[in-house]
């Protein structure tokens, strides 16, 4: 069963209380505070899509509504794109949104991109191998900590996934939270005002 037009926005992350407040989850936290904040209905388990869904709508910027249907998957990361292709096709992936971390953004600035690579992300790689396309919309949750000089200090190695893994540290929690309620800021742009315009707002955003 696919969603009806409109756009499905996916927020990545792994299942599992032992995960909600880590890194990796940033994409599919964001997707739940964006439910939230905009008042869409409850999420319900769907089989079918291997994920939870939730359903409302946003006005264009003509005031047309615009039907959204939210999906995070209940797949682990590596297997997002499993999820994904339940919902929607490869020669529809202009109106797919995937937000989800990044750790060569600092934490609290989001990015808005369409058109890349996975650029190591495995949540990415599954969804481009399964949609066999990579041109659908990405927003992108900067998780990397910055240095006292401002610059993003990049875990690598062991310690990359043992930092994207373990819950945020309280220190960096504010900051976290920003980039959250950020990408559901550019999210909403992106629906209501198109991609071009929501890259120009955001990319900018440090």
């Amino acid at each position: 069963m696919r969603m009806e037009k409109g756009y499905v926005v996916v927020g990545l992350g792994n299942p599992g209380k032992e995960y909600e407040k880590t890194p990796h989850n940033a994409g599919r936290l964001a997707v739940e505070h964006f439910a939230t904040v905009r008042a869409f209905g409850a999420f319900r388990a769907e089989r079918a899509h291997k994920g939870l869904v939730s359903d409302g709508t946003l006005d264009m910027q003509d005031g047309t509504p615009c039907p959204v249907t939210l999906l995070l998957p209940e797949t682990f990361m590596n297997a997002s794109g499993k999820s994904v292709i339940t919902c929607i096709l490869s020669t529809e992936a202009e109106r797919l949104i995937v937000i989800h971390d990044d750790v060569d953004i600092p934490l609290g600035t989001v990015k808005v991109s369409r058109d890349r690579g996975a650029g190591g992300h495995n949540g990415i790689a599954s969804i481009i191998k399964e949609l066999g396309t990579a041109s659908f919309i990405r927003v992108r949750v900067g998780v990397a900590p910055k240095t006292v000089f401002g610059t993003v200090r990049r875990p690598t190695g062991d310690r990359l996934p043992a930092y994207v893994l373990k819950p945020v540290p309280a220190l960096r929690e504010k900051s976290f939270m920003t980039g959250i309620v950020l990408a559901g800021d550019a999210t909403e742009a992106i629906i209501r005002n198109g991609v071009g315009s929501a890259m120009n707002t955001y990319n900018g955003h440090q």
